[in-house]
């Protein structure tokens, strides 16, 4: 089963969660101007995975293994943005919130390109020439996957 959130055709996130769960995400990430593909089955999955048109998913620990087998692209674990929260009375409660700003924020660090930066690099023959250079910032984890998945783009 694959639901398309309602935006303008880019290469969306792909969110391997059961329906409910991935309804939700797909709206948050909606909110914020992502696409998502919401898909639940291992064979939609596979399907999904080998168009290459996400540029990256989101998942729960056990199925990390499962995206990574079919494609190498970069997963986001939804787990690690539920905490649990103390009460009034300090003690942890059973319940756990969803961190949905450190969540955002990672989709972004993945998907949005960063600033390249300009340099003035003054001739070391000591001539008074010197060059204007522009270099691409460091990606630290994305770089290695650097031409494996297209660019997510927000609507």
């Amino acid at each position: 089963m694959t639901r398309l959130s309602q935006s303008p055709p880019q290469e969306p996130v792909l969110i391997f969660l059961p329906v409910g769960a991935g309804d939700v995400i797909a709206a948050r990430l909606a909110e914020h101007g992502y696409r998502s593909t919401v898909i639940s089955s291992i064979a939609d999955v596979a399907s999904a995975l080998s168009t290459q048109a996400h540029c990256l998913a989101i998942t729960t620990r056990p199925d990390i293994d499962i995206v990574r087998n079919i494609r190498s692209i970069p997963v986001v674990n939804l787990e690690v943005f539920f905490h649990s929260s103390p009460s009034r009375d300090g003690l942890m409660k059973s319940s756990k919130q969803f961190d949905s700003k450190a969540f955002l924020a990672r989709i972004r660090a993945l998907t949005e390109p960063r600033p390249a930066r300009t340099e003035m690099i003054v001739s070391p023959a000591g001539d008074g020439l010197a060059l204007k250079v522009t270099t691409k910032r460091s990606k630290p984890f994305k770089s290695l996957l650097e031409g494996l998945a297209p660019k997510c783009a927000k609507t």
